[in-house]
């Protein structure tokens, strides 16, 4: 699988969720760049690095392979559209849901032990967005808050599960 295109990894994600894994390993650290690059502080970048790949896992099923099968150009284009608006981070035109999709057995049960650690507010607005693929609106919805709550409430989640995986580390 190591040899699969971008097309391929996203074709196999529904069935082989490590094919998913594979694509976010061959492309997060070239976004996460892109995103420094244009100055965005460190954990905002993070933020919307987790942000992008949650949208491309919700929205795998509509790349369409640009004939050399290569998802980076999507990626990026999830960076400026999706991630920038949701996450209300200005930038110049153009880790961490890994923890919450880690493709491994091993990392996945350490995921799910670092999400049990959250408080219940903010695990359920990560199970909705990350596992369910809800947008911040409907989340607010389920769990009474504003959009806004809701986010937020799936950053510092977020942020907090990668504090504990990288003292695990």
């Amino acid at each position: 699988m190591d040899d699969a295109t971008d097309a391929e990894l996203l074709a196999l994600a529904s069935k082989d969720p490590e094919a998913f894994g594979r694509l976010f390993d061959r492309h997060a650290d070239s976004i996460f760049g892109r995103i420094r690059r244009e100055g965005v502080p460190a954990g905002d970048a993070r933020d919307l690095l987790a942000e992008t790949f949650a949208q491309a896992w919700i929205h795998r099923r509509r790349f369409r392979d640009p004939g050399d099968g290569s998802a980076y150009p999507w990626l990026a284009a999830i960076v400026e559209a999706r991630g920038r608006r949701r996450l209300k981070i200005e930038l110049p035109p153009v880790e961490p849901e890994e923890i919450v999709l880690a493709s491994d057995a091993t990392d996945g049960d350490r995921a799910r032990v670092l999400l049990d650690r959250i408080d219940e507010p903010a695990r359920r607005a990560v199970e909705l967005r990350v596992v369910e693929g809800l947008d911040y609106r409907e989340i607010a919805a389920r769990l009474g808050c504003t959009s806004d709550t809701a986010r937020k409430r799936v950053s510092l989640a977020l942020r907090a599960m990668r504090v504990a995986w990288e003292e695990k580390a």
